[in-house]
C-alpha cells in the first residue's frame, strides 16, 4: 500500500464535494489496499453553506467532518473513517506518516505547512486545490524537487502572514474573508484532485503534473509537469 492514511483537510466549498466519488473509488479496492479516512474540518455547517456546499438545511448548526464522516461510514461500511472536528495545523501534521494529504484550504498558511511537511518527510505526499468564481489552481508535490518549484512559482504561499487557522481564537475565525467562489469551479477543483488521487493510488510510477491551471468559462485547463 502507498499510502496508510488519506487525510482531507477541509470539508467545505471543495471538500465537501471531493468525498463522495473519493469514498466511492476507496470502497472498491481490495481491503489491504484501502487506506484510511481522516476528515479534518473545524467549521460547522452555516445556512449560507448550503447554497454552495454538499449540505442542507437540516445540516446547520452541525460539524462539516462529522456529517460527512457519518453519511460516508452509512453508505460504505467497509471503509475505516475518522474525523476530527478542528483545524489541521503543523503540530497535526508533523504526526502523519505514509500519508496522503488532500486539501482545500482557504488560507496560505495551510498550504505553507503542508509544503514544509512533505519537503521533510519524503514519504508523504499533498495535493492542493483551490479556486475563486470561476478558475482556480490544484497543486502536487510528493518530493523535495516539487516543493521548490511550486515555492518558487507561488512565493506569496511562503510570505503568507494569514496565521495557523488550528492556533487561532474563535474572534480571529470569525473575521476571516470568505471570498466570492461558485459551486461550478468548487466541483472541478474537487474533481481535478479526485483525478490526482486515483492516479496516486492506481499507479506506482506515474505522477500527477505539479500544476494545474482550469477555467471554467473557458472550459480549459493547462498542465505544468515536474522539473
Amino acid at each position: 500500500m502507498r499510502f496508510e492514511t488519506i487525510h482531507v483537510i477541509g470539508c467545505g466549498g471543495i471538500g465537501s464535494w471531493l468525498l463522495p466519488p473519493l469514498a466511492k473509488f476507496l470502497d472498491s479496492l481490495d481491503s489491504a489496499e484501502r487506506p484510511k479516512l481522516v476528515l479534518w474540518d473545524g467549521d460547522r455547517v452555516e445556512e449560507h453553506n448550503c447554497v454552495r456546499q454538499n449540505f442542507y438545511p437540516s445540516d446547520v448548526g452541525a460539524h462539516k467532518a462529522e456529517l460527512l464522516a457519518r453519511a460516508t461510514g452509512d453508505i460504505y461500511d467497509n471503509l475505516d473513517v475518522d474525523c476530527q472536528l478542528r483545524y489541521c495545523g503543523a503540530a497535526h501534521m508533523r504526526e502523519f506518516e505514509n500519508s496522503l494529504v488532500l486539501a482545500g484550504p482557504d488560507n496560505h498558511k495551510c498550504r505553507d505547512n503542508i509544503l514544509n511537511w512533505v519537503a521533510v518527510d519524503g514519504g508523504n505526499s499533498a495535493v492542493i486545490g483551490g479556486n475563486e468564481k470561476s478558475d482556480g489552481t490544484v497543486l502536487y508535490f510528493g518530493s523535495l524537487g516539487a516543493v521548490e518549484q511550486i515555492r518558487e512559482r507561488f512565493p506569496e504561499i511562503e510570505a503568507a502572514d494569514d496565521g495557523d487557522r488550528a492556533e487561532m481564537s474563535c474572534a480571529e475565525l470569525a473575521a476571516l474573508p470568505g471570498g466570492e467562489q461558485t459551486m461550478v469551479a468548487n466541483f472541478m477543483c474537487a474533481a481535478i484532485m479526485f483525478q490526482h488521487a486515483v492516479t496516486l493510488l492506481t499507479n506506482a510510477t506515474k505522477e500527477p503534473p505539479i500544476v494545474t491551471y482550469f477555467d471554467c468559462i473557458k472550459g480549459t485547463q493547462r498542465t505544468i509537469e515536474e522539473e
